[in-house]
């Protein structure tokens, strides 16, 4: 296990953070968002940022929720990606045309369908002998300007000069 240390700005690093919660806890954030009137996203990227040691890196569960996300870690008046990385997933389109563009993971959405369709229709014509399967689709990074390398000494974007739509 490696060691935990703090930087610069007191974050500790090496370390991750994620959580799980019971359908009861679900339920009751769900009642906390609605009450908040902020999406489920916003709301929770609101709450971590009121914690007392703040994260490094958020890491979005798609790029739509990275943009709430950003919006609401830009109105606290920090900055992205100095103060705080983001990083999307899907790798839409989107996520690279607004500024900063977004670190984002990019499935491959069109060879997902074909691998499900393909899947659906063995069910169909072979009932009896179909085993779903789980199959497992390589994506890549498209590097944007919302994660800081946090090995120099003055953090800055990792981005990439390549445009991935080119």
């Amino acid at each position: 296990m490696s060691m935990k240390n703090l930087d610069k700005h007191n974050r500790w690093r090496n370390k991750t953070v994620a959580f799980r919660v019971s359908p009861e806890e679900d339920e009751q954030l769900e009642i906390f968002v609605k009450l908040s009137g902020l999406t489920k996203q916003d709301y929770i990227t609101r709450r971590l940022l009121e914690q007392p040691v703040l994260p490094t890196c958020i890491f979005y569960p798609d790029d739509q929720s990275c943009l709430g996300g950003m919006s609401a870690i830009l109105e606290r008046g920090l900055r992205i990606p100095q103060d705080i990385s983001v990083v999307g997933y899907d790798g839409v389109r989107l996520s690279q045309l607004v500024r900063p563009r977004i670190t984002t993971l990019k499935q491959d959405s069109e060879r997902i369908g074909q691998c499900a369709g393909e899947m659906v229709v063995r069910a169909i014509e072979y009932p009896r002998e179909f085993v779903p399967e789980h199959i497992t689709l390589p994506g890549c990074v498209w590097p944007g300007e919302t994660v800081a390398d946090l090995t120099a000494e003055n953090p800055i974007s990792l981005a990439s000069a390549q445009e991935p739509w080119q």
